[in-house]
């Protein structure tokens, strides 16, 4: 990887340490410097029609309700919580590391 366009990686990282330890797990420094404020070029008309969150908390709730949608619609053994409880809808552990081998390129 060439170190032309390096923004994309620390939003890769800042994102992964945010889903696997959440908020408390970022940095202090960052959370002060970045803020809980998403910017985009919407106020200036650069994105049209597009109802984008103004903030981490409203993107985090617009991406559970959707991420839910698609679980349910799929019928997935997994089940988004915000404390980890029912993470596997009552199947077995093993059933749902099961699930991370299923073939993803099957038609079902």
């Amino acid at each position: 990887m060439r170190s032309i366009d390096t923004d994309c990686t620390g939003a890769t990282l800042g994102s992964i340490l945010g889903i696997l330890k959440g908020a408390e797990g970022l940095p202090d420094n960052w959370i002060e410097l970045l803020g809980d404020e998403i910017a985009t070029n919407v106020r200036t008309g650069g994105l049209k029609n597009l109802n984008a969150p103004t903030n981490l908390q409203e993107l985090t709730e617009q991406v559970h309700t959707i991420a839910d949608k698609v679980l349910n619609y799929w019928n997935s053994d997994v089940k988004i919580s915000s404390k980890g409880e029912n993470s596997h809808r009552g199947k077995s552990i093993e059933k749902l590391a099961n699930s991370w081998l299923k073939n993803i390129h099957r038609i079902v």
